[in-house]
């Protein structure tokens, strides 16, 4: 697991085939690379733009300030078709999130941004409430999920146990959809709703306490699943496709 969003000097060496900071940049710039030069005049360029490029998308930065209205409500890249700009979520007039927009357009980096967020939010509850803490001896149970760089090498927490309270929500989600029922917690939400809250809640304070990218992860994939051949209606509803 990398511990930075900016590539290190062997990554940029491997990335460009030179160690030379000039023929570096020189690179970069003729493959339309996006990078700063630090105070000592070094090129630097972002984990994230690298993974997208290689990803075959041309990532590019836009803010709300430089976005005019049009790009607000998801307007296709020009250089990426598929993917947006900037999208800010749309609210009924009863506060409820608007899903029925058919205009939709992907925006990874807007997905890494966000989620990262929730999973700040969910593991920084979790933590402050002591969910994190052995309540025996008061050690952190915050560990990185290092198993496939150190074989052998178990976290703090018992990832069996993390795993089945999140599926023990999805099963919750199952019997308020199956009975119609309104959570008892959030009584003007439908139980279906609040324990898919609760299954997503604990995915991302698991995350979080084992230093998992989840927010990465999800927009990666995400972008994989954009352009996956078996996700294409005509080869869903071709023999042996996904029917569902």
């Amino acid at each position: 697991m990398q511990s930075t969003e900016l590539l290190s000097p062997d990554e940029l060496a491997e990335l460009t085939g030179y160690s030379h900071t000039a023929h570096q940049c020189d690179w970069l710039e003729k493959n339309g690379w996006e990078y700063v030069r630090n105070a000592a005049g070094k090129p630097i360029v972002g984990r994230w733009f690298t993974r997208m490029r290689l990803a075959g998308i041309r990532p590019k930065a836009h803010t709300s300030a430089q976005a005019g209205p049009e790009l607000l409500r998801g307007q296709p890249h020009p250089q990426a078709p598929h993917m947006a700009r900037i999208e800010q979520p749309i609210y009924r007039p009863d506060g409820r999130l608007n899903m029925q927009d058919e205009q939709f357009t992907l925006n990874p980096e807007q997905v890494r941004l966000a989620a990262g967020v929730v999973q700040r939010q969910c593991h920084g509850l979790a933590k402050a409430s002591g969910w994190w803490t052995n309540i025996l001896n008061g050690k952190s149970l915050v560990g990185e999920y290092a198993y496939m760089k150190t074989p052998g090498l178990l976290p703090p927490r018992n990832i069996g146990e993390l795993l089945c309270l999140v599926h023990s929500e999805v099963s919750e989600a199952m019997e308020g959809a199956r009975k119609g029922l309104m959570d008892d917690k959030l009584p003007h939400r439908p139980m279906l709703e609040v324990e898919l809250a609760d299954a997503v809640i604990r995915c991302f304070d698991m995350a979080g306490g084992l230093q998992l990218d989840l927010a990465g992860a999800i927009a990666e994939k995400l972008a994989f699943n954009a352009r996956r051949a078996d996700h294409k209606i005509e080869n869903r509803t071709a023999e042996g496709g996904k029917k569902f």
